[in-house]
């Protein structure tokens, strides 16, 4: 993956990601009859920047694990 693919993943990746899980999370705790449009993008303000670190900086360390256990377990 070439660094434009890295940084492009990363971005739509984590932006999806922190969307969807903002919006479950604030319809779990806020119950669905008091879920608002507002608390959802106010959450998801928080959530998409510690997404997008996470995923800058400890998901390709997460991956070159990955591929390491795929490798030991092939390797039997």
């Amino acid at each position: 993956m070439n660094r434009k693919q890295f940084w492009i993943s990363t971005l739509l990746g984590s932006a999806v990601m922190s969307f969807c899980m903002s919006g479950l999370i604030s319809a779990i705790i806020g119950g669905v009859e008091h879920f608002s449009l507002n608390n959802w993008m106010n959450s998801y303000i928080i959530a998409w920047p510690i997404a997008l670190t996470v995923s800058a900086t400890i998901l390709p360390q997460i991956r070159k694990f990955s591929f390491w256990l795929a490798a030991i377990g092939s390797a039997k």
